[in-house]
């Protein structure tokens, strides 16, 4: 007999078992098919007497210890590989890749030099936007931050109007180089000096 046919009996019985002798209902329930459905039948009528009696599913796991190991155990293997996961993540990540590469398009390496050590006691600011801020007052700024000296050497570039939206977190050479793409500005570090040019 195929599992559906089994199935189909099994249904017939349970619907109107007079229909059936006792040596017919002992060979359809000897069938390990026929005994697992029915079984799972059972438990599925009394889940649904306890939902109509009022106990709930988790009324009835808590009085079951074996329920309450199995989610212990559950719980612990999902804590384990979420930390396994974790360390994974963390572990497969290279110490440079939270550091940003620091890039130079100057060959000089007195002035990459001089650009760290400027970095390093540079003073923390936050992001500042000029609006029509003279030069030399943007340029005095930045030289408080990194601690440096301002030189004007051309009084008509040190008047210009600016809008330069400034972040203290860029290295100075980086702004120097913004700031010398406007028409008319031409600023360089010389030792511990912005030169207005």
């Amino acid at each position: 007999m195929k599992k559906e046919e089994k199935l189909k009996r099994l249904l017939e019985m349970q619907e109107s078992p007079e229909r059936f002798t006792e040596e017919e209902i002992r060979q359809l329930m000897s069938d390990d098919d026929c005994r697992s459905f029915y079984q799972q039948m059972v438990r599925a009528a009394d889940a649904l007497h306890a939902q109509e009696d009022g106990v709930s599913s988790v009324e009835r796991v808590k009085a079951r210890p074996y329920f309450k190991i199995a989610a212990s155990v559950v719980g612990v293997l999902m804590l384990s590989g979420i930390t396994l996961a974790a360390f994974h993540f963390a572990s497969s990540s290279s110490p440079n890749d939270a550091i940003p590469a620091v890039e130079s398009t100057q060959t000089d390496s007195q002035t990459v030099v001089r650009q760290d050590a400027a970095k390093d006691t540079a003073v923390v600011a936050s992001p500042k936007t000029f609006e029509n801020v003279a030069l030399k007052d943007i340029v005095n700024e930045l030289a408080a931050c990194h601690h440096l000296t301002v030189e004007v050497k051309n009084s008509a570039s040190a008047a210009l109007r600016l809008y330069y939206p400034w972040n203290p977190q860029m290295p100075l050479q980086q702004v120097v180089e913004e700031l010398n793409r406007f028409e008319k500005v031409q600023l360089t570090v010389k030792e511990n000096t912005i030169v207005i040019e």
